[in-house]
């Protein structure tokens, strides 16, 4: 009985210092594990995965900064559009005169100008009159140009949203270059040719092209 309970003994003694033995070398091996990792670290080898966590952070980070830029660029473009975009003003162009009209606007098309005596394509339309009638602006405007034309003196205003009038064949001017004029003002009288035809020749420009007065002018 005394033997077998010194054999028990000896084995749980053994197996403690077996599980001893086995504990010791786990936290050899930890620590030498430690160690190595640091002296790695220490001669320059890189924790990938730290790194690739770090550029992609960093690359996130940029990627953000560039979108915000640009949504902020792009809401810059639109504020400035509307600031600088003016909503374009109606205009109701008058006849200048009171009057027919005697030659209609065709460009592409050659007729017989009997105010001037010559075939020729009309940019402008020609609207009979009387003499000494009063011609006055179609719009409200700034006189553009004063000169002397084929006909009398020419006169050329110019209107918002990119119109321009012109009237020909005018006299006793009562504006000047630069000055600005109201709607139905008076601008000077038709001048008289001869003895049988008065008449004054009215265009209208968008954009610098001719178009057809009716097409503007109520």
């Amino acid at each position: 009985m005394e033997v077998l309970c010194m054999k028990k003994n000896f084995y749980v003694a053994l197996m403690a210092c077996f599980i001893v033995v086995i504990i010791a070398s786990i936290l050899i091996v930890d620590n030498s594990l430690n160690v190595s990792n640091q002296a790695k670290t220490q001669k320059g080898y890189v924790d990938l995965d730290k790194e690739f966590v770090d550029k992609n952070f960093e690359s996130i980070q940029a990627s953000t900064g560039q979108d915000k830029n640009i949504e902020m660029a792009e809401a810059q473009k639109v504020e400035e559009k509307v600031v600088t975009e003016k909503p374009e003003v109606k205009q109701e162009f008058i006849w200048p005169i009171k009057g027919e009209i005697e030659i209609n606007y065709s460009p592409n098309k050659v007729v017989y100008d009997k105010f001037l005596d010559q075939y020729t394509g009309e940019e402008q339309v020609s609207i009979t009159a009387n003499k000494d009638d009063d011609v006055v602006a179609a719009e409200k405007g700034t006189i553009l140009k004063v000169f002397d034309g084929v006909v009398g003196k020419t006169i050329e205003i110019e209107h918002e949203n990119g119109y321009i009038t012109t009237y020909s064949n005018v006299c006793d001017l009562k504006v000047e270059e630069d000055e600005f004029v109201e709607k139905n003002e008076v601008l000077g009288k038709v001048n008289q040719l001869d003895e049988q035809y008065n008449f004054i020749k009215f265009g209208v420009k968008k954009d610098e092209k001719y178009i057809d007065p009716k097409k503007v002018v109520n």
